[in-house]
């Protein structure tokens, strides 16, 4: 009984126990050959007792399978801030505030070139990176230690924060503003630019004038023409109350364009206003008879009639009139003339009396 024991028991500790190690010259881990003998199947060594300089090294990497996950903070200031940098068009620089990253804000009218450098004497050129006027730009700061910047023209200021993380927002800088161009030439502010109207195609002008279709109650202000007030050549209205709007500062005479052709209206009463007579002597050489008269109705000479009350020929004409070119009026005859201008005459001999005669 107790042999039968014994046997039972030794076949089970043969049968538990594990292989045993094998003899070999050295076996892998990961790339790295480890000289020795091999543990025994099933048996995972700790990793310091052949890795003593950790498991994985430049000359023999290691590979890890799986996910990882990171959260990017939004840049915090830290509360450290660089005196302000005036810029101009000579390179100036200042010490950069404390954090791993900077923020410069361009708070003036003028583009600023910005470069990092590790000491005072790092100068910038306008071929550096561009903070636009009114915008900003972040910039990792590394083994830098001062910032210089430069503007094209104009000048800048700069505001320089330190702090860290990963700025987030727009960094643009803001539209122009409006402003005043004056005109090349003479370039003064009082030329305005010359601008060429076209209407249909064709440019605006005596033979083309710009129609002009005004909103419901609408009034235009005319203003001037070549200096001259153009409310003082409107007709006047005259408000009277009738069913008509009457002009009352009519011309006396309109061109009105009729087929194409020039045709003169007269809006004259019947018969003259006034008239005056007046005798004129006239010799050999060619003199005034009539003085001109112009003017609307009431002052404006509407006909003058001569009457030669001589003994010989006068010719009448304008100024410069000769026994040649002149119109010949005869003793004791008479010449209505439908004129403003003034009348010339000239006798064939002797000196003459013209008796003058004029409506108006």
């Amino acid at each position: 009984m107790i042999r039968r024991l014994l046997a039972g028991a030794l076949a089970l500790a043969l049968f538990a126990a594990p292989p045993p190690a094998r003899a070999v010259d050295s076996f892998a881990v990961n790339g790295s050959s480890i000289p020795g003998i091999a543990p025994p199947q099933g048996f995972l060594p700790p990793v310091a007792a052949y890795f003593p300089n950790g498991l994985f090294s430049a000359s023999s990497p290691g590979w890890v399978q799986g996910s990882f996950s990171a959260t990017l903070s939004g840049f915090a200031p830290g509360g450290a801030y660089a005196t302000p940098l005036g810029v101009s068009t000579i390179s100036a620089n200042r010490a950069l505030p404390a954090g791993q990253v900077v923020v410069v804000y361009n708070v003036g009218t003028a583009p600023a070139y910005i470069t990092l450098g590790t000491s005072s004497g790092v100068a910038a050129t306008t071929s550096g990176d561009v903070v636009p006027a009114g915008g900003w730009m972040a910039f990792t700061v590394g083994s830098n230690s001062y910032l210089a910047a430069i503007t094209a023209s104009g000048s800048t200021t700069l505001n320089i924060s330190g702090g860290a993380g990963l700025p987030t927002g727009g960094g643009g800088g803001g539209g122009g503003s409006g402003g005043t161009v004056a005109q090349g030439s003479p370039n003064t502010a009082a030329n305005a630019w010359p601008v060429a109207l076209a209407q249909g195609g064709v440019a605006v002008g005596a033979s083309n004038g710009l129609y002009v279709l005004p909103a419901s109650g609408a009034t235009f202000n005319l203003g001037t023409l070549n200096g001259a007030a153009l409310a003082a050549n409107q007709p006047a209205l005259n408000g009277d109350g009738g069913a008509l709007t009457h002009v009352t500062n009519w011309p006396s005479t309109q061109p009105v364009s009729w087929s194409g052709q020039n045709v003169g209206v007269s809006n004259n009463a019947v018969g003259a206003a006034s008239l005056a007579t007046s005798q004129a002597s006239i010799g050999a050489t060619a003199a005034s008879i009539v003085a001109a008269r112009t003017g609307a109705v009431g002052i404006g000479r509407i006909a003058v009639t001569l009457y030669n009350n001589g003994s010989a020929t006068v010719y009448v004409g304008a100024s410069g009139v000769t026994t040649s070119t002149g119109i010949p009026l005869a003793p004791g005859a008479a010449l209505t003339l439908n004129t403003t201008a003034a009348v010339y005459g000239i006798a064939a001999s002797g000196t003459q009396t013209i008796g003058v005669l004029e409506t108006f």
